[in-house]
């Protein structure tokens, strides 16, 4: 079977899901973007599994659709941020309207649609290009022509698809080449210490 996750949520979360809610058989295997595979590891059917489970998996899925032999195109999710809207035009469906060159729009983040931020906007796509997204478009608002920035987020590897990671734990990754340094070592208390220890020593 092949599912659209909704709002591009990361693949190893809809796993944990699906496993949280019992279903430790499901395996969900990502085809790029928000598309992915879903089978069973013990070969039972997949088809009625999600049929009696509809609810649940509604929740998951925007759609689930049986496995064609036709071949889809590539596809993979990728941050981009939009630089330059007025805030008199912030909202989602002028983020679409940006996006619409870039590829298809999945969602927005949370920190944007709750406007806690006006510098720039952070938009999840699905994009078939394998090289950073990186553009300017040119949108006339009210009757004024007004030149939007769009750049692909940096932080992950060439082509990467940021389906596949869990927002948070690129956060908590990231926030990692952060180190606290402990008191004890801190460089004020080391020359203090050497000060005393020569000072002893001397005495």
């Amino acid at each position: 079977m092949i599912g659209t996750v909704t709002d591009g949520t990361a693949v190893p979360i809809i796993q944990n899901r699906v496993e949280d809610a019992g279903f430790k058989d499901i395996d969900i295997i990502p085809l790029g973007a928000d598309k992915v595979f879903v089978h069973s590891l013990s070969g039972a059917n997949v088809a009625e599994v999600v049929k009696e489970a509809r609810p649940f998996f509604d929740l998951i899925f925007s759609s689930v659709v049986r496995w064609t032999k036709d071949v889809m195109p590539f596809q993979r999710g990728a941050w981009i941020r939009l630089y330059g809207i007025p805030i008199h035009a912030w909202n989602e469906s002028f983020f679409k309207l940006c996006v619409l060159d870039c590829g298809r729009y999945l969602r927005t983040d949370n920190c944007s649609l709750n406007r806690e931020r006006f510098d720039y906007a952070r938009v999840l796509i699905a994009t078939t290009s394998i090289e950073v997204v990186n553009v300017s478009e040119k949108l006339i608002i009210d009757g004024e022509l007004v030149s939007i920035k769009i750049t692909e987020e940096w932080g992950f590897n060439f082509g990467d698809d940021v389906c596949l990671y869990d927002e948070e734990e690129n956060s908590a990754t990231s926030s990692q080449g952060h180190v606290e340094i402990p008191d004890e070592f801190d460089s004020d208390n080391n020359v203090v210490l050497a000060v005393d220890k020569i000072v002893n020593d001397l005495v």
